[in-house]
């Protein structure tokens, strides 16, 4: 005669079932531990590529201006009777109506990009920008006389306690 066990093994018991699903939630929770300073890195990317496109958006409607206010009223380049050095911000009387390279000079303060009408909606939001202009000599070293070239500094960052991120460039009067 032939005896069958009946006994036969159905799965697993329910302690190999506990233990199974606390060594899963170690696991999850251990991943998500990884991803997350990856997470913040991903943000400031973003954040550091927006603000180089608004400094970008900024720099090419500065260049699509003239070097100084003389050179609006004539075609020539301006040498001694340029802005002063002292003085290279937006004209009095001018608000924000900002016709040459020096006007958009914030003196140090932190405006919000919708002065400069770019009205960027969603993730450009919050923005602030600090320009700064001054003229520099032909080492590129920053004066306090007229010359022929102008440094232009761009600190942008988001909110009031952003990261801040400077662009710099420059443009000469030739």
């Amino acid at each position: 005669m032939v005896v069958v066990n009946s006994k036969v093994n159905g799965g697993f018991t329910l302690i190999e079932n506990i233990i199974a699903i606390c060594l899963m939630g170690f696991l999850m929770l251990a991943f998500s531990a990884f991803l997350a300073p990856q997470a913040v890195t991903t943000a400031d990317t973003l954040t550091q590529q927006r603000a180089s496109q608004i400094a970008n958006l900024l720099l090419k409607e500065m260049y699509a201006r003239p070097f100084d206010e003389v050179n609006i009223e004539r075609l020539g380049r301006c040498d001694t009777d340029c802005t002063a050095a002292n003085a290279l911000q937006s004209e009095v009387g001018e608000g924000n109506l900002r016709d040459d390279f020096d006007d958009y000079d914030t003196q140090n303060q932190w405006v919000d990009i919708e002065q400069y009408a770019l009205f960027l909606d969603g993730p450009y939001e919050g923005f602030a920008v600090n320009i700064n202009v001054e003229y520099v000599d032909q080492d590129w070293n920053p004066v306090n006389i007229v010359t022929s070239s102008k440094h232009v500094e761009i600190q942008a960052r988001r909110g009031d306690n952003g990261q801040v991120l400077e662009f710099h460039a420059y443009r000469s009067n030739f």
